[in-house]
């Protein structure tokens, strides 16, 4: 939580969720309650990577767009990485 709280807004964030199942509701909301509180912190950007994980995708964009953004899909964590370089974002 440490670096979670020296986050300075126009954070970004790169979201490799390539191994996962399909949320259950409980832990869904949870996941929606965090995202609110990520984009009220300052993010500005979220890039995803669902890899071959369909489902778990659609049900991250949902809830994404509840909480109040959209994130953009790519295939793997580098090319998350270049997309964001290549806006400026400095990628660690």
């Amino acid at each position: 939580m440490r670096a979670y709280s020296s986050l300075k807004p126009g954070f970004t964030v790169i979201t490799d969720i390539s191994n996962l199942i399909p949320l259950p509701e409980e832990v869904r909301a949870a996941f929606q309650e965090m995202m609110k509180e990520t984009l009220a912190k300052g993010m500005s950007k979220v890039v995803r990577v669902p890899g071959d994980a369909v489902v778990t995708s659609n049900q991250f964009q949902r809830t994404s767009r509840s909480a109040g953004y959209t994130a953009q899909d790519v295939y793997t964590v580098a090319e998350a990485e270049k997309l964001l370089a290549g806006s400026g974002v400095k990628v660690m």
